[in-house]
């Protein structure tokens, strides 16, 4: 089920929407102003602190931001650009709060990259030949610390997933490699250890950076594909020494250099001490105490726990008995970030597809392998109700499918990201023509039959055909499909 439309609307929650869907249907572009405070209020009938509370959402979601000199000096709420990194660090803090795991991350990130080599491969020119060539050069030159070394390493992943032009490669990407550096610990071993993977992977990523400039995709997705087996064993040992690693000790040993950077590194060692715990349903503890304990001002604190409030780790309780209470990550507000920030990207629908199709073929693959029995009678379950849906909730019932599927994965990071790109379905309740309707019903069936009984490669050959049917289908603007 979408995290999204778990919740009912708030009302200023409705409000956003609209000012996003008449962004969208002017198509008004960056620097364009909304109108003034009274305007807006005026023109939504909607109260000061509804409209306040609509603004400081579309101000952290990257979309408009209020200014001040209203009238012709270009005031007003005024459209942004749209802004990637609040949907990276978005993305980045939901899998840091979630407590994810190295090797889930690298799964991940594997599909992410290989696809990127690929793409980059097909594009690669003079200019981009001389942008990955400097990257190379710089491995190994500069700091021995591994935060450094991560850096310049995850530089050419970056440059690599820029390059496929793909706004959905890019977003994972850039996300997978802020969660790696905020997360990697300050020592990785002996120097010894250190400095022999530092030599094996520079010399992968050498040997990646020359099969992308010669355009040879099949050399590009080895050599991408080395890169992700390399980086399963080396996260394998770095997630040994992460657990053996109190809270306190690592939040205080590499203190960032920013306010911003400092509450949400401490928003992290709260969330990673109450995994630790097991999300107690209990109080956070003393306010006093725990800013003594990791030695932040109360304006980094109050900061820590908004974050927190926006991944659904914090929840305030009223009455007797209440408090700050300890929840559990909700992927709603990354999912929501990610969507706003890709609708507004220029995504054509190749890119959706294309990213989707191989992160989905991966999801079926790990599903077939890690899923238990019960999980796969509820999959089979959904498929059923699929197949006996409406025609006018086919495409939901549908979304909702796919969404059960990307859980089976034993993945959390890719199964967020399945779950941004899902959500990306315009209208999942849209009609769609009767014959569209019921072919989607039909390889729905099929492919969950395959799921269910783990004939991986009969289910891969199914997922193939049906995203190259949905590409052909949506080609002709028949709407949402899934």
């Amino acid at each position: 089920m979408n995290d999204a439309a778990a919740k009912p609307p708030k009302r200023a929650e409705l409000l956003v929407a609209a000012i996003e869907q008449r962004i969208e249907r002017e198509q008004l572009q960056p620097g364009a102003s909304l109108g003034t405070e009274p305007v807006l209020m005026a023109q939504y009938g909607v109260s000061r602190e509804t409209l306040r509370n609509a603004i400081r959402q579309l101000e952290r979601h990257g979309v408009a931001r209020m200014r001040r000199g209203g009238g012709g000096g270009g005031g007003g709420l005024v459209i942004e650009a749209a802004a990637s990194q609040t949907a990276v660090h978005a993305i980045t803090a939901h899998l840091e709060f979630s407590d994810i795991g190295w090797s889930e991350i690298v799964e991940a990130r594997a599909l992410i990259d290989i696809e990127a080599a690929v793409e980059a491969s097909r594009r690669s020119d003079e200019f981009s030949a001389a942008r990955l060539r400097q990257l190379t050069a710089e491995l190994d030159r500069g700091s021995t610390v591994p935060r450094e070394i991560a850096r310049r390493h995850l530089a050419l992943p970056t440059a690599i997933a820029e390059l496929a032009a793909n706004p959905v490669i890019s977003l994972f990407s850039s996300a997978l490699s802020d969660w790696t550096l905020d997360i990697l610990p300050s020592e990785l071993g002996s120097p010894e250890l250190r400095d022999r993977e530092m030599y094996l992977v520079n010399d992968i990523l050498r040997e990646l950076v020359e099969a992308i400039v010669r355009g040879d995709e099949a050399a590009s997705r080895k050599a991408a594909e080395a890169f992700s087996a390399r980086s399963i064993k080396v996260s394998q040992f770095i997630e040994s020494r992460r657990r053996r690693t109190r809270v306190d000790e690592w939040f205080k040993t590499s203190r960032p250099d920013s306010d911003d950077k400092l509450a949400q590194r401490l928003a992290l060692a709260l969330a990673q001490d109450v995994a630790a715990r097991g999300w107690p349903d209990e109080r956070f503890g003393a306010e006093a105490e725990l800013m003594d304990r990791f030695g932040v001002s109360r304006s980094i604190w109050r900061e820590a726990i908004r974050l927190l409030e926006m991944h659904g780790i914090a929840r305030p309780r009223r009455g007797r008995g209440g408090g700050l209470m300890i929840g559990r990550p909700d992927a709603a507000y990354t999912i929501d970030s990610a969507r706003r920030y890709l609708r507004r990207a220029h995504l054509r629908q190749s890119h959706y597809l294309d990213m989707r199709s191989v992160l989905e073929a991966g999801a079926i693959g790990l599903a077939i392998t890690r899923a238990t029995e019960e999980e796969m009678i509820e999959l089979k379950r959904l498929g059923k109700r699929l197949a006996q849906s409406d025609d006018s909730q086919t495409v939901a019932a549908a979304v909702n499918w796919h969404c059960h599927l990307s859980t089976l994965c034993g993945n959390r990071a890719l199964s967020l990201l399945l779950r941004i790109l899902l959500s990306l379905t315009q209208d999942p309740n849209a009609n769609v023509p009767p014959a569209i309707a019921e072919l989607l019903r039909q390889r729905h069936f099929k492919l969950s039959q395959a799921v269910v009984a783990r004939d991986e490669a009969k289910a891969h050959r199914i997922a193939h055909e049906h995203f190259d049917w949905l590409q052909e289908m949506l080609d002709l603007q028949l709407g949402s499909l899934s």
